[in-house]
């Protein structure tokens, strides 16, 4: 019956996809990039909507620093998997490789929220990418601005030349309250950092004790010593509660002044 042979093709096609999959890894394994690339690509023809295929081979095409087939990848592999954590993660790379910040911490954004609902341990990497894509983007606008606020400041003392003292005061008040967003000098505030990373939290827990932490570095220490790193008292991994509202404080804190961001990429 015709319906059986269909049947038949198909689990055919798929174990030979799953074959040609293997072999993409192995080469992958040993560095031949270019050997796995072609091994995905003919799974690909096998079994054209298995998401993890456009993910593997988007990994050869990073290794090879090739961004845009990196893009092509990812954005195929969302259209059948639109919350793959991978596939945005490294739609993030591509997308900061073609310096489109903007559009690349969005994708970041989601690729965290997912990793960090699926308890995925990519988050870290995620992050710190999203911190570097907020950084380049608050760079590059931040460059405009002073190019943008220098041209007026000087057209105005050109215009005003007979501005007094109080006036020319006035005036360097007046752009110094507008360059406050991108100064560098002031801290992060001591309640938005970690007191064992020393970094703005990206996703603080809460002890018994009351005392916030990074979530990964608190299980880090609990997996060696089971206890509160301040209090002493002792503390497992399920007392710990997500930090909802101080993690969206530090957030908003870190989003106002995005040049923080440099600090998470080069601590």
């Amino acid at each position: 019956p015709f319906h059986l042979r269909a049947r038949a093709r198909v689990i055919k096609a798929t174990m030979d996809a799953v074959a040609l999959k293997q072999r993409g890894n192995e080469m992958y394994s040993k560095g031949k990039f270019g050997a796995a690339i072609e091994a995905y690509t003919e799974a690909i023809t096998c079994d054209p909507r298995w998401t993890v295929l456009y993910i593997n081979r988007a990994l050869c095409h990073r290794k090879r620093k090739d961004w845009a087939s990196v893009k092509r990848d990812c954005e195929t592999a969302l259209h059948f998997d639109r919350n793959s954590v991978k596939a945005l993660y490294m739609l993030g790379l591509a997308l900061i490789a073609e310096k489109r910040f903007t559009e690349a911490a969005v994708s970041l954004q989601k690729a965290l929220e997912e990793a960090r609902e699926s308890g995925n341990m990519i988050q870290d990497d995620v992050w710190r990418e999203l911190a570097r894509a907020k950084y380049l983007e608050w760079e590059l606008e931040a460059a405009k601005r002073e190019e943008r606020f220098s041209h007026f400041e000087n057209n105005v003392r050109k215009l005003l030349g007979s501005m007094d003292q109080e006036d020319l005061q006035t005036l360097s008040e007046v752009m110094r309250s507008a360059r406050e967003a991108d100064d560098r000098s002031c801290e992060p505030p001591d309640a938005f950092c970690c007191k064992l990373t020393f970094e703005v939290f990206r996703d603080p827990v809460m002890a018994p004790s009351g005392h916030s932490y990074e979530r990964l570095a608190i299980l880090q220490h609990l997996s060696i010593s089971a206890f509160d790193p301040i209090t002493r008292e002792p503390l497992k991994p399920n007392q710990l509660v997500t930090n909802v509202n101080l993690r969206n404080a530090a957030h908003a804190w870190l989003n106002a002044h995005a040049w923080a961001f440099g600090d998470i990429v080069c601590p």
